[in-house]
């Protein structure tokens, strides 16, 4: 009975353990999982083998004891295996997810690389007055308030959004907006910055914001041409999950900027700035 106590609670223990490790390392796509859980399982050994010790300078074993003692040994090889396997797994994972995602951050930069040349005689890398309220009505289409309808009644009502922070910068180097440009987001919610040196991004692939420490949506305005009543643009929008290159058109309404459509391709972040 004593032996089948120690036996039980080693087991526990050490499955409590490799269960931390390996749900540890699977979040993070880890590549020492199979080293990790060789240890757990000689770690595991050397328990059972010092509790049998302790059990038997008590009293002998019994073939029934003998038969639990192969039974534990047997499981904590089983388990070994599996979570080796697993890491193998994980890390083949890792590496495809990580090849599609960089492969479709080179599709964004390509297709912002064509916008640029495609209007590399109008654009420049510094906002004109005169494109101030057209880029305004682009940042607002993002950093807005939640909107949320009541399909049944027709209604809708608006959630001030104040978990996000949006940071908003322009060109290809993200530079920051001048003052002026920023006097018109002066809302409580959402919270408007800009200037990417108050982030903080993180080894995890996070965006945060220093002072607060709350998550960061980039607004980065690659840049804007326009065309009289109608103009055209390319915008990448990140976050800590995703980024998404943008080209957007823009027809002029009753004097009014008025979306008209556009495309999209995105990727996971980290950062695809």
């Amino acid at each position: 009975m004593k032996i089948l106590v120690c036996l039980i609670a080693g087991f526990v223990i050490d499955l409590q353990a490799i269960t931390a490790f390996i749900n540890l390392v699977r979040s993070h796509y880890s590549q020492g999982v199979g080293i990790i859980s060789i240890i757990a399982g000689v770690g595991f050994g050397l328990v059972v083998a010092g509790l049998i010790l302790i059990a038997r300078w008590r009293s002998p074993i019994s073939k029934a004891g003998r038969i639990l003692i192969g039974a534990m040994i047997i499981a904590a090889i089983f388990l070994v295996l599996f979570e080796c396997a697993q890491a193998m797994k994980a890390k083949k994972m890792s590496v495809e997810i990580k090849e599609k995602s960089n492969r479709i951050l080179r599709q964004i930069d390509a297709v912002e690389q064509q916008w640029k040349i495609q209007h590399s005689n109008t654009t420049n890398e510094v906002l004109s007055n005169s494109e101030y309220e057209l880029a305004q009505e682009i940042y607002r289409l993002f950093a807005r308030d939640r909107v949320i309808s009541r399909p049944h009644s027709g209604s809708s009502r608006v959630v001030p959004e104040t978990n996000l922070v949006y940071c908003l910068c322009y060109g290809m180097a993200n530079a920051p907006l001048p003052p002026d440009f920023m006097g018109v987001f002066t809302n409580p919610t959402p919270r408007v910055i800009t200037g990417t040196n108050a982030l903080l991004f993180s080894n995890s692939g996070t965006i945060l914001e220093r002072d607060s420490g709350r998550p960061v949506v980039i607004l980065a305005l690659r840049g804007l041409v326009i065309h009289g009543d109608s103009a055209d643009l390319s915008i990448r929008y990140i976050d800590s999950s995703r980024a998404i290159a943008q080209i957007f058109f823009y027809k002029k309404q009753d004097g009014r900027w008025i979306y008209s459509g556009g495309s999209s391709t995105g990727a996971h972040s980290r950062w695809g700035s």
